[in-house]
């Protein structure tokens, strides 16, 4: 199983050499599936999905298809899933995305489609390879999905917590100050992650590829 979990997506050369390491290929062999499932439900400007969508169709990859899982059948997102080298989840909301995830049937495949394939995740892309979703993060963080009484569980396949946008002008509270005192009482192990800097998970071996700044919590 190969991971390759963000903050802000391809953004530098070093995470591009990682995904091309992990593919086994280079950017213009590879097949890309891009998922935009998880930014359904957020009102307002939509220019920062815009900009992803365009960096990452300008990185000049062989095929670069899109698919919401949550708008079609799993016997037409499923072949589509399969095509690809890579599936890049964005981002958006996460408890969305972990609901969308649940009713598509997409927990069933996923196991199947990461045995030959790497997944790329966006910020909730990646954040929803964690055991759960944390409605403090959610809520307290990134000021979103303040209906969710509870947390949400997740695809799991891995034991930490991933938290994106450090440092990020759009995130107030994502300072190391900030998120050290709301998370003081948060026991899971978290990497908190600035938008030039990924994750990388393969075969259970966690590797941090940056070009920024992180920390980690627990």
């Amino acid at each position: 199983m190969k991971l390759l979990l963000t903050s802000g997506g391809i953004t530098n050369k070093t995470i591009v050499n990682k995904l091309k390491e992990m593919v086994g290929k280079d950017l213009f062999e590879i097949k890309v599936v891009f998922i935009p499932t998880a930014m359904n439900s957020d009102p307002g400007d939509k220019g920062w999905f815009i900009k992803i969508l365009s960096d990452m169709y300008d990185l000049g990859f062989q095929e670069f298809d899109i698919v919401d899982i949550s708008a079609l059948e799993k016997k037409v997102w499923l072949p589509r899933l399969q095509n690809a080298d890579v599936i890049y989840c964005n981002g958006g909301s996460n408890f969305h995305l972990a609901r969308s995830i649940e009713s598509a049937g997409f927990a069933d495949e996923i196991l199947g489609l990461l045995k030959t394939r790497v997944w790329v995740g966006g910020s909730s892309g990646g954040m929803i390879m964690s055991p759960f979703q944390s409605k403090l993060i959610s809520q307290q963080i990134y000021g979103e999905d303040f209906q969710e009484k509870e947390d949400k569980k997740s695809l799991g396949l891995i034991d930490f917590h991933i938290i994106p946008h450090l440092n990020s002008s759009s995130f107030p509270k994502l300072t190391e100050e900030s998120l050290r005192s709301i998370l003081k009482d948060f026991k899971e192990k978290s990497y908190i992650i600035d938008d030039e800097t990924a994750i990388a998970v393969e075969d259970g071996v966690v590797e941090v590829v940056t070009e920024g700044k992180y920390f980690i919590l627990n």
